[in-house]
């Protein structure tokens, strides 16, 4: 018996208490006060219903006899009084009778009440209807008389529906009206509602200003733009969608430091829907979408250079389609020359091959250049199941991915749709070439833009996992959820990430000791490249590097030399790989030598002065903007980086993971540490070579009068290849430069990890 049992409790009344009196048989057990709290979990896990026999009404003080309705003719009964002794309420519970053994037959009309009110706190909790079930059966296994009324997946599915529909100021937005209802104080539309009452915006102080405002103003959610439309256009008393356009002050602040960033080169906009987090309406089963608008940029984190989804707006839509995103894109462009007086005008749009939004850019910007995800047509290129997939089909559209431009692009295009109807897949042929080789589609392989912008949604998905692991308190939410907590929370985050003014292409950092290893490769011997001069001034025009797979090298059985037949790709014949995708080109674009400054990290300024002499077809420089190994040899080889300075300058390469704890005492050695054992730096140190560059050893010397021996620390300067063997060299604290190779190596720095020494941090000899 609990709470539930005042629920499905149905009887008769009696206002005489002295009949009851006579009827009632003496109670079997002691009589016991229970608070009110006791009385309902000791009853409720009982599985049985109750009736009221008897209600003594206020001259009894609310006293209740009841009766049991689970068994035939059962005589167990219960008499509940309620009394006040100054300390609290409490309930006197007399017990009389046992149970028959026979149960009535009972009709399921949706959740018991016995079992309504746990259900609801799970389904509350954020359990859907097959871990509610799941969790109800493994409570009430071993209760009989619970499991077998225990709710099926569909009903608690159900009632999850029910109470989003219902819960507090869950209504569900059916009309315009509604919808201008709970936008009317957040409307955001005037420069006073932007920048404060009597604010202006000044470019620049804005930065500093900006930054001194309370976090509530900075990252309040503001409505710029309501929105109602006919779902089919034809049909105008049809089904209606609407939405919201929704921003904080910082995000939409990002489209003025995208502007002064990316201007130069030429503005990117990425655009993308998220779904799951509204539960759906009585109309449209999928529920509404979150549309989120914004732009890429590069960062260095994590010791690589990546892309980072930057938002400038959301849209809150019931139905995406060509409208809602053109009234997205002309809701930027207006408030952008509105509030910072700029003219939004996008070079490159990123999407994932959806016609509507193509068409929505192109009707804002005519001229926009669209960009295909390439991770979303490898995924949907799988979904095609053929037998030539894995061997013939999948490493060609790997080959149109490399291409070098967009001639050699079309040109695999053609020659690998012919070899695939060739091969009898004639159908798969005929889908790829309509779905992604025609008009804006074929824009996917990586060089089809400029350094710095690659055709890939990755950002922009990781930006919405980001959303519906950490910004929301559940999935599937009321439309009063989404746009009450869930939009705030969204916009907020932007208060956890890095403060970025300068959204460009490309990003400062350092050289990645992965490059140099790379760079010292290529340069190791001059048949790795090809320098092509004008004939008659003997002007560089461009270097010709090997691809990583056909670097000339002792322990290399691809290698090939880098010959001037190479480099003349006029035919498509033969293996494609090797004969016109195995050579890299750095382009010279200007003579001027760069007086660069070889710091650690290199500033926006170096980088502006490579990026204007020197351009590579490799995906590492059009993913970084800057940055390869093509790139350093290349400056390398026009006296333009000093290699010897540039390692000297390498940061540390630290030890990945936290912060680990010391060995006990009973630890017999600290060189047992997985990282630190021989056998694995000398693994580590053959396939990166330039990973220990900087790091602290030990090593034994013979003491100037030769007597005994006596330890010295050195620091790890630089490394090279000779005879297929890489050499280290390195610098002990008596100024000895020694050359050590790789076991050698791995044992003195698994000695000095052993006794104590930080074999990362910068020591002084």
């Amino acid at each position: 018996m609990g709470s539930s049992d005042d629920e499905s409790l149905s009887g008769r009344r009696s206002s005489d208490e002295s009949e009851f009196t006579r009827e009632l048989p003496p109670p079997k057990r002691p009589r016991r006060n229970y608070t009110l709290r006791h009385l309902l979990v000791w009853g409720g896990g009982s599985g049985n219903m109750y009736s009221v026999l008897y209600n003594y009404g206020k001259k009894g003080n609310g006293q209740r006899f009841f009766g049991c309705k689970t068994h035939r003719e059962c005589e167990k009964r219960f008499r509940v009084g309620f009394s006040d002794d100054g300390e609290g309420k409490t309930v006197t519970l007399e017990e009389s009778g046992e149970h028959t053994t026979e149960v009535l037959p009972t009709a399921k009309t949706g959740i018991n009440p016995l079992l309504k009110r746990e259900s609801d706190d799970l389904l509350r909790g954020g359990a859907g209807g097959q871990k509610a079930r799941k969790l109800l059966g493994e409570r009430y296994a071993k209760n009989v008389m619970l499991d077998a009324i225990l709710p099926t997946e569909k009903q608690l599915t159900n009632r999850k529906a029910y109470l989003k529909r219902k819960a507090a100021d869950g209504w569900e937005i059916r009309n315009m009206g509604e919808l201008l209802e709970w936008i009317a104080d957040k409307k955001c539309v005037s420069k006073d509602n932007f920048f404060g009452a009597g604010g202006q915006f000044d470019a620049e102080t804005d930065e500093s200003s900006f930054s001194t405002q309370p976090a509530e103003f900075r990252h309040e959610l503001i409505v710029l733009r309501s929105f109602e439309h006919a779902v089919d256009a034809q049909d105008e008393n049809g089904a209606k969608s609407f939405g919201v356009v929704v921003s904080s002050r910082t995000c939409f602040r990002n489209i003025l430091y995208a502007h002064q960033g990316q201007s130069t080169d030429g503005v990117l906009g990425a655009t993308d829907g998220t779904y799951r987090l509204h539960f759906g309406n009585f109309i449209l089963t999928s529920g509404w979408s979150l549309v989120d608008f914004g732009t890429y940029t590069t960062h260095f984190t994590r010791r690589k250079y990546s892309k980072t989804f930057v938002p400038w707006l959301y849209m809150f839509v019931r139905t995406e389609s060509e409208v809602a995103y053109k009234g997205m894109f002309l809701t930027a462009k207006r408030f952008a020359r509105l509030f910072f007086g700029i003219d939004l005008e996008l070079k490159f749009g990123s999407i994932d091959c959806t016609a509507s939004i193509a068409n929505a850019f192109s009707a804002v910007w005519p001229d926009i250049e669209i960009l295909n995800c390439y991770p979303h047509l490898s995924r949907k290129a799988r979904e095609k199941a053929n037998k030539l997939l894995q061997s013939n089909i999948w490493p060609d559209i790997q080959y149109m991915h490399a291409a070098r431009t967009k001639e050699q692009f079309e040109a695999f295009a053609k020659l690998f749709l012919q070899y695939w109807r060739d091969q009898g897949e004639i159908a798969y042929s005929t889908w790829f070439k309509k779905t992604y080789l025609a008009g804006v589609w074929a824009n996917w392989f990586g060089v089809c833009a400029i350094p710095g912008v690659t055709p890939s949604q990755n950002a922009i998905e990781a930006h919405h996992r980001v959303i519906k692991q950490s910004c929301v308190t559940s999935l599937r939410a009321s439309t009063a959820t989404v746009l009450n907590e869930s939009l705030p929370r969204i916009l907020y985050h932007q208060s956890t990430t890095p403060a970025r003014t300068k959204l460009a292409h490309y990003c400062e950092g350092p050289v990645l000791a992965e490059v140099i290893a790379k760079a010292r490769k290529l340069l190791s011997t001059s048949e790795n490249y090809y320098i092509n001069r004008v004939t008659r001034r003997k002007i560089v025009k461009a270097i010709v590097f090997n691809a990583s797979k056909y670097v000339v090298g002792n322990s290399n059985v691809h290698g090939n030399i880098v010959t001037r037949d190479r480099v003349k790709r006029q035919v498509l014949h033969g293996q494609v790989e090797l004969e016109y995708l195995s050579l890299h080109q750095v382009k010279v674009l200007c003579t001027d030598q760069l007086a660069l400054e070889m710091e650690s990290t290199f500033d926006h300024a170096q980088i502006d002065a490579i990026r204007e002499k020197y351009m590579c077809d490799c995906l590492a420089f059009w993913h970084t903007g800057w940055l390869c190994s093509h790139i350093i040899s290349a400056g390398v080889l026009l006296k333009d980086i000093n290699f010897d300075v540039l390692i000297a300058r390498l940061p540390v390469r630290k030890v990945a993971g936290g912060q680990r704890k010391d060995r006990g005492a009973l630890e017999m050695s600290r060189s047992c540490s997985d990282f630190f054992s021989v056998d694995n730096l000398v693994d580590l140190f053959l396939r990166f070579p330039a990973r220990p560059l900087h790091w602290n050893c030990l090593r034994d010397f013979t003491s100037d009068d030769g007597t005994n021996t006596e330890m010295r620390a050195g620091v790890i300067t630089t490394w090279a290849e000779r005879d297929g063997v890489f050499v280290w060299s390195v610098r002990f604290s008596n100024g000895e430069n020694v050359k050590v190779e790789c076991e050698d190596l791995a044992q003195c720095v698994n000695r000095a990890f052993a006794m104590g020494l930080e074999v990362t941090k910068t020591i002084d000899l």
